[in-house]
């Protein structure tokens, strides 16, 4: 088994009421060296503010990275990647629920293959 440490990168603008699910299914699966960059894309809501205060309290693997550019999928995950630590790299829409407890291994675990580029 491995135990690398594992970076989900998940760009969002607004919609806290997507991020907090996302995030809540990613700490709620099986492996645990991961740490969790949220992407915020310009967001302007209060309600956003608070959601990010509120999951960086509860887990310190979770951080938020400022991203203040036009929308660009691509150079958002770059900036995520620049910012990463993790030796895999997953990227997450916001709304995205987790349903497999295992799939931070089964991801890894394949991406870890020296013959494997993407997952």
């Amino acid at each position: 088994m491995f135990n690398v440490l594992v970076s989900v990168i998940i760009p969002i603008y607004n919609t806290e009421k997507y991020i907090q699910r996302a995030v809540d299914s990613v700490l709620s699966q099986t492996y645990q060296n991961f740490e969790i960059l949220i992407l915020d894309n310009r967001s302007s809501e209060e309600a956003t503010f608070s959601c990010f205060q509120d999951l960086q309290k509860q887990d310190g693997r979770i951080r938020i990275v400022e991203a203040p550019l036009a929308f660009n999928w691509s150079k958002l995950n770059n900036l995520g990647i620049q910012n990463s630590r993790g030796e895999v790299l997953i990227f997450l829409n916001n709304d995205t629920a987790v349903i497999s407890p295992d799939w931070i291994e089964r991801l890894a675990e394949n991406a870890l293959r020296p013959d494997i580029g993407v997952v």
